[in-house]
């Protein structure tokens, strides 16, 4: 049996034979075949289901395709006659597509230029100028576009049909600055590769040719509140006047724009001159606030702190004025990052300009002699002729497309970036002059309750302190006459109350340091010697002492009471004797009855504009005439010296040291001429 064999198992696990080997690898090649098989036809699946999706959208374009066709079919069967007129004149992209279509049917293959177009048209050119013949120039010419279709008349238009057979691509600014910018990346690998070392001014004319229409095209949106620029500073420098230490930072804040226009300005014309200044600077604020980050940085720092997302508002008449002028406390920080970083992109492009005219040597076509437009300017004198202004839509775009874009006979664009960025300067940027940034910062509020202004506690800290007497007080207030002066010797007091309690120490104190003349300590310690007559009074010179200045300082801003032209100068308060004034004021009244009273009403303002934020300074020679002042002032975008009621009527006899008084007889014969008015209404 099974068991009983030597080898029971032997059967089972006997080695395939050579068939069965072969049998299985063919079954296994079989099934490798079928594999691949199937994942063909899986793939041949997928690309048929993807052609069938092409094939309807194809249909579905040209489904689209043929009923925009029938639709100008119809409309061209609506009415015929006038459809065909305007079809010759090809005046819209229906008439042209409807061309296109049956240019395409029926001619396109007997018209289509071959790859020998060029050639044939330099061939064609040179025969024109050995034959001189003026229908092959005439010729040429429409070929190669040089004639406008829209200047032709329409007769012409019909009979030539230009617009057949031309094609310009339309002016796209955003291809002008692509194009700009891929000429100046040409120029600069040009320069790299030159074998010759240049000069550093060389290598930067050389790598950017056109550094003014680069930087302009580049920085355009910042740029666009600069022209705002004179009324952010003007209607600081009207309300700073006239609210300086006169309110407590607290206090001002209860007080809105709209409330602080009406209180502390007194006249309608004026009203409407500080109001006009303040809708420009809502649209500063709008263009360029959202762009200043961090406030100025204070003394020391490298960049100021972050400006808070509190601050990020929209203002308008309700807006509290402390968030408008400039100061260095709180929500008057805004106001001040916002009025350097106008003049900071101002004096940056004007740099720009001045340096490629300087490169050029065009600034010596310019007129030598300096005047308001040239050089450093003040911004307590800035005016909008002076401030950056374009007009990038109507002017400088349309110039461009017509005179600085044309077309290459094999149909591409090219554009004359050098005529484009004289165009630029001669016509906006020409004389443009820099602002003094240092001098920005006498456009701040100082209120009554700054402590940065002076620390009177400090003071007693340091110096102890005892009140003036009587006598003293009253000659100090005879001798300081006027605000102006108490204002100027104020300001010179602080500075000494701020050496005093910063560098006197507390061991000190005790001894005879309060006894110590003011006059003497200004000249022998802190070397102010050339800022004693600034104290404007020999009293405050040689009797008041250290310990006395706490007193002082008080007493003098008792006297600083609000008037309008407390910051004038004296030298132009000269008294006008009475005859002079009154023929002044016969004169005028004369010569101005045929001006309309609004027309005088904006004299009155914008001379008392002039007077008050301009002379707090000897800004100009007493001797020069009151008329060349008065006439700088702005009416409208003009200056007041070239409008003919001003010439007429202003008298230009009277010197500036009278311009106040002059002020206050103008002021009067206004007064009587309305009041005659009045009457005789009545009446």
């Amino acid at each position: 049996g099974f068991f009983g064999s030597p080898n029971p198992f032997g059967s089972l696990f006997q080695a395939p034979s050579e068939e069965e080997i072969k049998r299985r690898e063919a079954e296994k090649k079989r099934q490798v075949e079928e594999a691949k098989r199937e994942i063909e036809e899986r793939k041949r699946q997928a690309e048929r289901k993807k052609r069938e999706k092409l094939i309807r959208l194809a249909e579905a374009a040209e489904a689209k395709i043929g009923k925009a066709k029938a639709q100008r079919r119809k409309q061209f069967l609506s009415n015929r006659q006038d459809w065909f007129e305007a079809f010759r004149t090809m005046s819209d992209a229906g008439h042209r597509n409807s061309f296109m279509d049956a240019f395409a049917n029926d001619c396109q293959t007997y018209l289509t230029p071959g790859p020998n177009l060029l050639k044939l048209l330099k061939e064609l050119k040179a025969e024109s100028k050995a034959m001189s013949h003026p229908q092959i120039s005439l010729f040429l010419d429409e070929l190669n576009e040089k004639v406008d279709a829209n200047m032709l008349p329409a007769e012409a238009r019909m009979k030539l049909v230009p617009e057949l057979w031309r094609f310009r691509h339309k002016f796209s600014l955003e291809h002008f600055k692509l194009e700009l910018k891929k000429e100046q990346a040409a120029l600069v690998a040009k320069s790299k590769r030159k074998s010759i070392i240049l000069s550093p001014d060389e290598t930067e004319r050389s790598s950017t040719p056109y550094p003014v229409l680069s930087t302009f095209l580049h920085t355009e949106p910042n740029l666009r509140a600069l022209r705002h620029l004179p009324d952010v500073l003007r209607f600081q420098s009207i309300l700073i006047a006239r609210l300086t230490r006169t309110l407590d930072m607290q206090t001002a804040r209860q007080l809105s724009i709209k409330e602080a226009i009406e209180s502390y300005t007194k006249m309608g014309a004026e009203r409407k001159a500080c109001r006009d200044a303040f809708c420009g600077y809502i649209k500063a604020w709008d263009l360029a606030w959202a762009n200043v980050t961090h406030f100025n940085p204070a003394s020391g720092q490298e960049i100021g702190e972050p400006v808070l997302s509190k601050f990020r508002v929209k203002i308008n008449e309700s807006t509290p004025v402390t968030l408008l002028l400039s100061s260095e406390r709180d929500e008057g920080r805004c106001a001040a990052a916002l009025s350097s970083y106008l003049v900071k992109k101002h004096n940056e492009f004007v740099s720009i300009v001045t340096s490629y005219l300087q490169q050029t040597g065009q600034h010596l076509v310019l007129n030598a002699d300096e005047d308001e437009n040239s050089g450093v300017v003040s911004p307590r004198f800035l005016n909008k002729g002076q401030a950056l202004t374009y007009d990038l839509e109507n002017k400088l775009v349309p110039f461009i497309a017509k005179q600085c874009m044309d077309h290459t006979p094999d149909g591409s664009t090219v554009f004359n970036f050098s005529n484009a960025q004289q165009y630029l300067i001669d016509t906006f940027f020409i004389a443009n002059p820099l602002i003094d940034e240092f001098d920005l910062s006498s456009l701040r509020i100082q209120y009554a309750d700054d402590e940065d202004v002076v620390d009177i506690q400090a003071l007693r800290r340091r110096v102890t302190q005892e009140d003036l007497t009587n006598d003293m007080k009253e000659t100090i207030l005879d001798e300081l006459s006027s605000g102006a002066k108490a204002l100027r010797c104020l300001q010179v007091l602080e500075t000494v109350i701020s050496f005093v309690a910063a560098t006197i120490s507390s061991s000190q104190k005790g001894e005879s340091v309060g006894d110590t003349l003011l006059g003497a300590y200004m000249k022998d310690t802190l070397l102010m010697g050339n800022k004693v007559k600034e104290l404007q009074s020999k009293a405050i010179e040689l009797q008041v002492r250290l310990k006395h200045i706490a007193s002082l300082w008080n007493t003098l801003r008792s006297l600083l009471v609000k008037e309008r032209f407390q910051d004038v100068d004296m030298s132009y308060k000269q008294p006008l004797d009475t005859k002079t004034a009154i023929n002044v004021k016969i004169r005028v009244m004369e010569l101005m009855s045929g001006v309309s009273f609004e027309l005088f009403e904006v004299l009155l303002s914008l001379m008392q504009q002039q007077i008050a934020t301009v002379l707090s300074e000897r800004a100009m020679e007493p001797s020069r005439s009151s008329y060349d002042f008065v006439g700088l002032a702005e009416h409208e975008g003009r200056y007041l010296n070239t409008y003919d009621w001003f010439n007429k009527g202003f008298p230009k006899d009277v010197s500036m040291s009278y311009v106040v008084d002059l002020f206050n007889v103008l002021e009067e014969a206004y007064n009587e001429m309305k009041s005659a008015k009045a009457l005789g209404n009545t009446g």
